[in-house]
């Protein structure tokens, strides 16, 4: 079995919405988790409670403003390299998977309706495309959407589901996304360290940890298969929609 653990970045009045993070064979989940929590007990031994909230991290904010500014430049390089070395593991490695959305003149439902139903979508294929363990479990942060989320997985579950239909047989999800609130695990975290930084990357033009961690998504001829830019534009020269053209 794998498990799913995902984030999202973005608010109503940005100009994207993401839904990042990564999948790792359940046998995984416990080398890695403990190699988050030896960056945080090796950098703040006198906090290590601390939760690693990307954003917060990046700017200094809340309880991350009595850390000082190269502490946490620090922990962003150690999280960046964690991320690739354990994408490129000889044993259960790490995949990243995200949808970068355009916003349009989608309701907030429309909006993660789509954004959602890509990121599933691509976590199905690369599940089918020959993993051994073919089943996924889901685990995100907390989301004012949950129920429409959850629907996706299993529409059975709510009448919120824009599509009603039941999902093939065939999907590998296990049960419909569970929801836990970030502080309490740590792999969550490491969701939102993604989320956020591709949010930065397309939203403020700030591509220096993007451009480290592209290593550690999915491609396939030469495509980049788990980071999906859902835009208009034909344009676009993100890392996404260049693989594409």
């Amino acid at each position: 079995m794998h498990l799913l653990y995902l984030d999202e970045s973005g608010s109503t009045d940005a100009n994207h919405f993401v839904v990042a993070g990564f999948i790792v064979n359940w046998r995984g989940v416990v080398p890695l988790k403990l190699s988050v929590e030896k960056i945080v007990s090796d950098r703040l031994p006198k906090a290590a409670a601390m939760e690693l909230h990307a954003g917060h991290m990046r700017a200094g904010r809340r309880s991350w403003s009595r850390i000082p500014r190269d502490i946490r430049h620090q922990m962003t390089e150690d999280v960046v390299r964690l991320i690739v070395e354990q994408s490129g593991a000889d044993d259960h490695p790490v995949t990243l998977v995200a949808v970068v959305a355009d916003q349009s003149s989608d309701s907030s439902t429309g909006l993660y309706d789509r954004s959602y139903r890509a990121l599933f979508g691509i976590c199905e294929s690369l599940i089918q495309a020959g993993r051994n363990d073919s089943q996924i479990l889901a685990i995100a942060d907390k989301t004012r959407q949950e129920p429409l989320i959850q629907a996706l997985v299993n529409p059975a579950l709510s009448d919120l589901a824009v599509d009603s239909s039941p999902r093939a047989p065939s999907s590998p999800f296990l049960e419909p996304p569970l929801f836990i609130d970030s502080r309490m695990t740590r792999l969550v975290q490491l969701a939102d360290f993604a989320a956020h930084w591709l949010y930065r990357a397309y939203e403020h033009d700030d591509t220096s940890i993007l451009d480290q961690i592209l290593p550690a998504f999915d491609r396939s001829g030469g495509n980049m298969v788990s980071l999906v830019h859902l835009t208009d534009r034909s344009d676009c020269s993100c890392a996404a929609c260049r693989t594409r053209r």
